[in-house]
């Protein structure tokens, strides 16, 4: 079979044209600078990384513990139930002073440990105290007893906003918790790895008598 070529029809010829994209510039803020949040990239261009953010190092995250800590209350037998906690002014320094064992404490991790005062409840904060060695690395405290005997009880919350000091209403009872748990490298606790205990069973809040009465059951 032949083909006659001159029978084909012909078509007109067309020069090749040039086109030129545009220059796209990037945008000053864009989801890429923000990787710690959630964004919709879809309707997003992609552009190459900018020389700053190339150069830019990544963030280790701090350590995290693998397994919550351990607390045992090393002096629960000074605690009777029901007993008194005296206040005064200045504050009085709270007899017997809560000592913990804490374990289960990641070496490379760094701790903090504080008193919660609450309702007889366990559900509304009084007021806090943190010890004052906090933080400090698991490596330090892991097996050791550690002792609130710096904790001064103030009188009807005079010693609000004092360091060292809880300031608790005289005849209300409360209930007081010991929590431990790891910081970030800001300061913040990491509630995953917090471990609460509460000691003794509550408390009633007395002011200032001799010292023959401390530590005693209330009549």
């Amino acid at each position: 079979m032949t083909i006659d070529i001159e029978g084909v029809p012909t078509t007109e010829a067309y020069e090749p044209k040039c086109y030129v994209q545009p220059t796209l510039e990037r945008p000053k803020d864009m989801p890429s600078d923000h990787p710690e949040l959630v964004h919709d990239w879809s309707a997003w261009p992609k552009f190459p990384a900018t020389k700053n953010k190339a150069d830019r190092k990544q963030r280790v995250a701090a350590p995290q513990p693998r397994v919550p800590p351990l607390i045992k209350h090393f002096n629960s037998h000074e605690f009777l139930p029901e007993m008194e906690l005296q206040t005064g002014f200045p504050g009085i320094l709270m007899h017997p002073a809560p000592s913990f064992r804490f374990t289960n404490l990641a070496d490379e991790c760094q701790y903090t440990a504080w008193l919660t005062f609450t309702d007889v409840d366990g559900v509304e904060c009084q007021g806090q105290y943190q010890h004052p060695e906090s933080p400090r690395p698991g490596s330090l405290w892991n097996g050791k007893v550690i002792s609130f005997d710096r904790l001064k009880l103030y009188r009807d919350d005079g010693g609000s906003g004092r360091p060292g000091h809880v300031g608790l209403k005289t005849g209300m009872r409360y209930r007081v918790q010991v929590n431990v748990g790891c910081v970030n490298d800001s300061g913040y606790i990491l509630s995953a790895t917090v471990a609460r205990q509460f000691i003794g069973t509550t408390f009633v809040v007395v002011g200032k008598r001799s010292s023959a009465g401390r530590g005693k059951r209330p009549k």
